[in-house]
């Protein structure tokens, strides 16, 4: 009788685990307090045609470090817009996904912080899917953790293309 209370609990357990723990989170970024520490936005083309799709739930070891020799800037965003284009990115829906790519692809965001650190956000759409990165980096381009995907291209394009002269197609 005693095993079959304990079955009926570990079956519950797993039942409502597995009902929770499917959908991703979403996250507020960049926030309040990050966005002070912002000294620069960067547009970049990141030159990376060796993409592997991961999955972190358990490990980031397989996210790259930043390369800086594939990294291109296409343009720097200037200072009095700066504040109001981290105020639209934020409002984003960026979500805790546990698969993703290993490195950033394409055209991507670079937010540089005071202490040299920075983020780089890629998102975009391939024949089969969309693929989005979001990782923080330490100022040598060391990875220090994934934070999560933009979750629409649609809107991560239309953000660069009200904020940057160069123009972006889907793609």
């Amino acid at each position: 009788m005693k095993t079959r209370a304990v079955s009926i609990a570990f079956l519950l357990f797993l039942l409502i685990l597995c009902l929770s723990a499917c959908d991703p989170g979403s996250i507020s970024y960049p926030n309040e307090e990050s966005i002070s520490d912002v000294v620069s936005v960067e547009l970049i083309e990141y030159n990376n045609i060796y993409v592997s799709r991961i999955n972190t739930l358990f490990s980031t070891r397989k996210i790259q470090d930043f390369d800086f020799e594939k990294m291109e800037i296409i343009e720097v965003l200037s200072e009095d817009t700066l504040e109001d284009f981290l105020n639209d990115f934020s409002e984003l829906d960026v979500w805790t996904r546990w698969s993703h790519p290993d490195s950033p692809l394409r055209t991507s965001i670079r937010i540089i912080y005071n202490n040299g650190d920075f983020d780089v956000i890629s998102c975009c759409n391939t024949e089969k899917e969309i693929i989005s990165f979001m990782a923080k980096y330490d100022s040598k381009g060391n990875f220090k953790n994934h934070i999560g995907t933009v979750e629409k291209v649609t809107a991560y394009l239309d953000l660069i293309n009200r904020y940057f002269t160069k123009q972006i197609t889907e793609r």
